[in-house]
């Protein structure tokens, strides 16, 4: 069983920063903060999967891939996940070219 999430990598020019308030973060608060080689947007996370479940999901992937077409977003403050009371993942909080909430 693996954890697994649908998301995508952070372009380049991004992630100094990302690192920038990640640093600033850690004066704060004990955590750990995602490796720079790691950092992505997160579009869903799937939880524990087999294999076989993996393999089903790269194969729609691929499907949904063929028609995607490239997208803007921007960034404004910090989510708290789950909560501000329990806090799991500080994200930062990404809006569509709309004004949606990722």
């Amino acid at each position: 069983m693996v954890r697994c999430f649908i998301g995508i990598l952070i372009p380049e020019e991004i992630k100094p920063k990302i690192i920038e308030l990640q640093n600033f973060l850690s004066n704060f608060v004990k955590a750990k903060f995602v490796e720079r080689e790691n950092l992505h947007l997160c579009f869903s996370f799937l939880g524990e999967k087999n294999e076989k479940e993996i393999e089903n999901v790269k194969e729609k992937l691929n499907e949904i891939g063929k028609n995607f077409e490239s997208f803007e977003v921007k960034v404004k403050g910090i989510k708290l996940i789950p909560s501000q009371s329990f806090v799991r993942v500080i994200a930062l909080n990404v809006f569509d070219e709309k004004g949606i909430s990722e």
